[in-house]
């Protein structure tokens, strides 16, 4: 169970100040919270305190704690039962052996148990704990080094884990001494966990930081509250950040190595960034001169490092006033073979095209299959019918903006954006309708559909209305594949939907045709721990359009093929079996006259020869 890292337990401990009511409360704060599970704390108040009078303050103050919030083993029990019914696992603190016995066979219930930090060199209770099988936690504080070397030196098993924990209640800043989190995992060459009692929720953040498989901590109403925990525990509110940290927290860690460049930065050096723009025509065979250039956004040529090596030489073609500069005005551009031609039109790639590039790129890259990429300002420019031809196979991309600060999502509460969204689909549909009936055949209409604004549970039932809905008006909607995070207005947007294990279930079991993106699910397979191989195979039936490209890590999207993860290669290889549109996405491909879209039509050819050809 606790293979399952960080695991986050949210410790119920005395804060319920023997209510059993608030005790409830509690639980399904934490369950709200989305922590892994809850802990109960136990003591036999009879075998708890010596008999008669206890003479030092401390103990009469603790001792007089312990005894108000006491709760029965069966309230335990059944506290425990209703975490599990919220979807926890629920674990145990006990303080001597003998009070195990007082919950009799109901003792397997707990999916884990607990060793307190008095109690480390207790061996009889930590080893009448390790024969039931869970997982043991066991805590390291008010112990100095002989002693924890001591009691976890000769435990049996596999099935225990050390915490490092300062038993202050609160622990200050200056106190936490977290590098010894790195020590235990030196000494003991297995997971360490973190009990946190610190003022500061934060600090647990930093144990993640540093490899703590698990943070526990106490869970409370109120920070100021009476009673001993309440100043070292989190409210719900800090667990749930808690939480949205440590579920992130191997991707928010990661990046030891070479970088790509994520796409809402390439998005934001594209918008920000500048390049070079000619004040006046210049005619081939002329030498640059930056005196003839103005420094403009956006980035979409040479800028004044990528200039340097063509500083001096003759252009190859002509370059128009106001037209940026390109690497394909001094070099020749790739050449496309017919053997590249006839395979892309045999296995139907083909590329993504604007309205206003569209001539230019179907006369420089000759292939069949067109996917037209629409924004809001397509839709209000006449379709290019005269430029398409019976033997094209042609898509239709949805805009992902109904304005330039407003996604698409038809089905939002906002009723501005979901009157935008529903006249977007209407304008984009009459595209689909006016190029199937010029083609008389049927066009893919795809779209992204994250549908943040939606319900989580509503969404799929959503989804699944508007494929049918779009069907009775003749028109074959493909919701795309979606990555685990999206690069909208240049940002990183999490996303939860059509990009996980649920969602692939859910295109199973209701028959739903989609947008296969090969990038977004390297990324989500690599984030989610998803299947590359046998993945088409498996999802054949429902894959009905295809875009291409290849990732890396979590969001290195858009990639060359053989420029993301070598296991990528096959799955790649895999999609070309399928007889569906399959549309080049590779990052601003379109640029140096498509020379993106070559590369990779290029790679894609020499990938399907044999081995030696």
């Amino acid at each position: 169970m606790l293979d399952k890292h960080p695991f986050i337990i949210a410790e119920i401990g005395i804060n319920h100040d023997g209510d059993i009511q608030k005790a409830n409360r509690l639980i399904e704060a934490a369950a709200s919270s989305r922590v892994d599970a809850v802990k109960f704390q136990y003591r036999n108040i009879k075998n708890a305190y010596r008999d008669g009078n206890l003479e030092e303050i401390g103990d009469e103050i603790v001792s007089e704690q312990i005894i108000k919030c006491f709760l029965s083993p069966d309230e335990i029990i059944n506290l425990t039962q209703r975490a599990k019914v919220l979807g926890m696992h629920a674990g145990i603190s006990f303080f001597d052996e003998a009070d195990i016995r007082d919950f009799g066979e109901k003792i397997e219930i707990f999916d884990f148990f607990k060793i307190p930090s008095s109690e480390l060199t207790h061996r009889k209770l930590t080893g009448a704990l390790l024969t039931h099988g869970k997982d043991v936690l066991i805590s390291t504080g008010c112990h100095d080094e002989a002693e924890i070397f001591e009691a976890l030196d000769k435990l049996d098993g596999v099935n225990w884990t050390p915490l490092h924990c300062v038993s202050n209640y609160p622990v200050s800043l200056d106190n936490a001494k977290l590098g010894y989190i790195r020590h235990l995992q030196k000494l003991w060459k297995r997971p360490v966990g973190y009990s946190s009692h610190d003022t500061d929720w934060e600090v647990s953040l930093i144990a993640l930081s540093m490899g703590a498989s698990i943070i526990e901590r106490h869970i409370t109403f109120d920070k100021s509250g009476l009673g001993l925990d309440h100043s070292s525990s989190s409210t719900p509110d800090e667990f749930e950040k808690l939480v949205n940290f440590a579920k992130n927290i191997d991707a928010t860690l990661m990046g030891e190595g070479p970088r790509f460049l994520n796409q809402g930065e390439r998005i934001n050096r594209q918008n920000l960034g500048r390049s070079l723009y000619a004040k006046k025509s210049i005619k081939a065979g002329d030498s640059l001169d930056l005196k003839n250039f103005n420094y403009r956004a956006p980035y979409i040529g040479l800028n004044h490092s990528s200039i340097k090596k063509y500083i001096g030489r003759p252009l190859l073609r002509a370059l128009a006033e106001g037209e940026p500069i390109l690497g394909s005005h001094f070099e020749n551009s790739t050449d496309l073979s017919h053997e590249v031609i006839n395979f892309a039109d045999e296995k139907k790639i083909g590329i993504p095209v604007r309205y206003h590039d569209f001539a230019s790129l179907k006369e420089k890259i000759p292939v069949r299959t067109f996917e037209f990429h629409l924004s809001q300002h397509d839709l209000e420019q006449s379709v290019p019918l005269e430029a398409i031809t019976p033997q094209m196979n042609i898509s239709v991309h949805l805009p992902d903006y109904v304005r330039s600060d407003m996604l698409l999502d038809p089905f939002s509460n906002n009723k501005t954006q979901r009157a935008a969204s529903h006249k977007c689909l209407e304008l984009a549909s009459d595209v689909v309708h006016r190029i199937q009936d010029h083609l008389s055949k049927e066009v893919p209409f795809v779209a992204s559909l994250p549908m943040p604004s939606t319900p989580s549970p509503s969404r799929i039932e959503f989804l699944t209305k508007l494929i049918e809905d779009m069907r009775l008006k003749g028109i074959a909607l493909y919701p795309q594949w979606l990555p685990p995070v999206a690069w909208y207005f240049g940002g990183s947007v999490k996303l939860n939907f059509f990009n996980g294990e649920l969602d692939m279930k859910n295109i199973r079991n209701q028959g739903i045709q989609f947008c296969f993106d090969v990038s977004h699910y390297i990324l989500s397979a690599n984030r989610f721990g998803l299947a590359k191989i046998g993945v088409v195979e498996q999802l054949l039936p429902h894959i009905k359009h295809i875009h291409l490209s290849d990732a890396a890590g979590l969001d290195g999207e858009g990639l060359q093929l053989g420029d993301g993860e070598v296991e990528n290669r096959q799955l790649i290889q895999d999609t070309l079996t399928v007889d569906v549109y399959k549309i080049i996405e590779v990052w601003q491909g379109h640029l140096n006259e498509g020379e993106g879209f070559k590369e990779m039509l290029n790679r894609l050819f020499a990938a399907s020869l044999p081995e030696g050809a």
